[in-house]
């Protein structure tokens, strides 16, 4: 505005060179004014450029930290069913072994788990020099109980029994249910 007002008071002075030469600055000042203008336009917009391609990154990066600790849950979720899964199979196969190796009805080893101790046994007592002691008991008239009162009650001898024989037996003992 200097160079401007000063262009216009030599003007009317009749200082026809000098305001020319106003002129020329106030123009000149005003192109470089413009160009400034142009160029802080052209970085803003490059800045706004910039912001909003960061800011998408932005979003995609969030989106995809989300996805990730969706997975990691969903991953830790099955772990976790997995490792659920995984304890009741191991239950399940203790008890099958359980079951493979000890009679239902006396909770003694059956004769399966005989037939693989024994020869261990026998074994041990040759190689160590020590004597094995083997003992067959049978109930005498078991037939009568069953056939006088009834499978369950004869069932209920044979529990009884074998628990008896289990809580008397030492634990190198092996105590068995035969037949």
């Amino acid at each position: 505005l200097f160079w401007h007002t000063r262009c216009g008071l030599l003007e009317r002075m009749g200082r026809a060179q000098e305001a020319l030469d106003s002129l020329h600055h106030w123009q000149h000042a005003h192109i470089e004014r413009a160009a400034l203008a142009s160029r802080a336009r052209y970085q803003a917009a490059a800045l706004q450029t910039e912001l909003v391609s960061l800011q998408r990154r932005l979003e995609e990066q969030d989106a995809r930290r989300r996805a990730t600790e969706r997975a990691r849950a969903d991953l830790e979720q099955a772990h976790h069913a997995l490792s659920t899964k995984m304890q009741e199979v191991q239950a399940l196969q203790a008890a099958l072994r359980e079951q493979a190796v000890r009679d239902e009805l006396t909770g003694l080893f059956n004769r399966r788990h005989l037939n693989e101790a024994l020869p261990q046994m026998l074994s041990l007592a040759q190689r160590d020099g020590k004597p094995v002691a083997l003992v067959m008991i049978d109930l005498d008239h078991f037939k009568a109980v069953n056939d006088l009162h009834g499978h369950e009650t004869g069932d209920r001898v044979l529990a009884a029994f074998g628990l008896l024989l289990a809580r008397s037996c030492r634990k190198s003992d092996v105590a068995c249910r035969w037949g």
